[in-house]
């Protein structure tokens, strides 16, 4: 997790970076409204030989770091990296009018050892502030160090030598620094609070459930500003429920998804633990899981209408106190973040449990013809899409299919040209299951379409349905004896009878 990310990153409404590479270092994530407020961070590396040398801030002059001669005894890297914030804005933020704060200041190397000779870090005063006005009582030098959890004023230790525009001190090992300038005898408080917005991130929970494959379920956590982009992309793929609630979430904080109501996960790997989901949310990943998911409910009687909760994990240390307190009022389950809903629809051609398994899939039911004309089964139909090809579009129309229905069959079934014709085909077979003359139809619309070829085929089909069908009839002696003669009528005179 480096800086340098957000000195990659564009600017407008929201600007993101890891802020350091010391373990814990959280990513900085500057929220909507907030961004007048912080400047994109700068960062700057060099290699300190034993002799000393000066390192300077590319975008803010005013902050150096001196390494004297001696200070290491060999080679050592180390990264500067300053956030700017506008005292104003920082101001308004805080709710503080008397408050001002210094460029924010990381300094770290590569190793944890401590320097040789102290390293002289110069800071400017805060906006407003200058050495001839300065009242020394309300300055404060602020040091935090990962995974500590709050800023500590080191004001007295750090010997402060104040010029007309800049603060020098002296440190011996790196870490944060921030200079504050308060009348306000409880510093840390209003450090703590600006840090905590730098790192709360504002985001939405989504799911959604491929449009070919309805369990496939995709998972994911994004900022605010992504959801419309990413919704974007993904809805000509998948289909789901309205993003969650706006909900609040600290880089790095760990949170879970679980399936309820019916629906369980159907994955074997290393972040499903007991059917749950795990994730970290880091504002500069994409957060995406994809899982499948299964049910042990009857999908041949009706549609499963399950959901999807996402929990937060156990609170974290790096989750300030007070957030913590916030979620511990909301409610009876404050780990709970958003529920949304998740349907797996029922199979297709289903009449009921009694039908058996295969049944789920078939079409005979359907009643696709009469005997006078002839039936087509699922078979038949099974053929005559196989032999459509690119054909098949001009024969839904003239089957009277709706061009936005049209459409949206080439769409959901883009990337498979057989999957466009067999959804086409068959659903509007359901839809004249038992209605008379629909065979015909479909006799006519392959006429129209130049598929004489399909068209003889199924009308072959056809003829051998009825002859079929009549020879059953008579195996059943049930056809009339009209070949049979004519018994004599009591009527009739012996002659004619004869």
């Amino acid at each position: 997790r480096q800086l340098e990310r957000l000195g990659d990153a564009p600017g407008g409404r929201g600007t993101q970076a890891a802020l350091g590479s010391l373990p814990g270092a959280p990513l900085l994530m500057v929220p909507r409204g907030f961004t007048s407020c912080i400047s994109r961070p700068v960062s700057n590396t060099c290699l300190v030989p034993p002799e000393g040398t000066l390192l300077c801030s590319s975008g803010h002059p005013g902050v150096k770091v001196t390494f004297p001669p001696g200070a290491t005894d060999e080679p050592r890297r180390v990264r500067m990296q300053v956030v700017h914030m506008a005292s104003r804005e920082l101001r308004a933020l805080l709710e503080e009018p008397g408050a001002a704060a210094s460029p924010l200041l990381c300094l770290s190397q590569r190793g944890t050892a401590s320097f040789l000779q102290p390293v002289t870090v110069q800071l400017p005063l805060p906006p407003g502030v200058t050495g001839l006005s300065l009242d020394r009582t309300c300055l404060h030098l602020l040091y935090w160090a990962p995974p500590a959890a709050a800023w500590d004023d080191i004001t007295a230790q750090a010997a402060l030598e104040i010029t007309h525009l800049y603060a020098r001190f002296r440190v011996t090992h790196f870490s944060w620094y921030w200079l504050w300038h308060t009348t306000k005898s409880c510093v840390q408080g209003l450090a703590r609070k600006a840090w905590e917005r730098l790192r709360l991130h504002q985001v939405n929970l989504i799911a959604l459930q491929r449009r070919r494959d309805p369990e496939q379920v995709l998972l994911q956590c994004l900022p605010r500003r992504k959801v419309d982009a990413t919704l974007q992309r993904l809805l000509d793929r998948y289909r789901g429920p309205e993003p969650s609630d706006t909900v609040e979430m600290f880089e790095g904080e760990k949170f879970f998804a679980a399936f309820e109501k019916g629906i369980d996960v159907d994955a074997d790997r290393p972040d499903c633990v007991e059917g749950r989901i795990c994730f970290v949310f880091y504002s500069h990943l994409k957060n995406l899981k994809e899982v499948y998911v299964t049910t042990a409910l009857d999908r041949r009687a009706q549609a499963v209408r399950g959901q999807v909760s996402f929990y937060r994990g156990a609170v974290s240390e790096e989750v300030p106190e007070e957030a913590a307190a916030a979620r511990q009022r909301k409610g009876a389950d404050p780990l709970w973040m958003a529920t949304l809903p998740i349907k797996l629809p029922r199979l297709r051609g289903s009449q009921g449990p009694e039908q058996g398994r295969g049944a789920s899939l078939s079409l005979a039911p359907l009643n696709l013809g009469d005997a006078e004309t002839g039936f087509l089964t699922q078979s038949n139909l099974l053929n005559v899409a196989g032999r459509l090809g690119t054909d098949w579009p001009a024969v839904a129309l003239h089957l009277g299919m709706p061009y936005r229905e049209l459409q949206r069959i080439r769409h959901e079934f883009r990337d498979d040209l057989d999957g466009q014709i067999r959804c086409m085909l068959f659903s509007w077979a359901e839809r004249q299951a038992g209605q008379p003359g629909a065979v015909g139809l479909l006799v006519r619309a392959l006429e129209q379409s130049d598929r004489l070829d399909i068209a003889e085929e199924v009308r072959a089909i056809l003829e051998l349905g009825r002859q079929k069908y009549k020879d059953s009839i008579q195996r059943a002696s049930l056809a009339p004896r009209d070949l049979a003669p004519p018994k004599p009528s009591a009527s009739q005179a012996p002659e004619s009878a004869q």
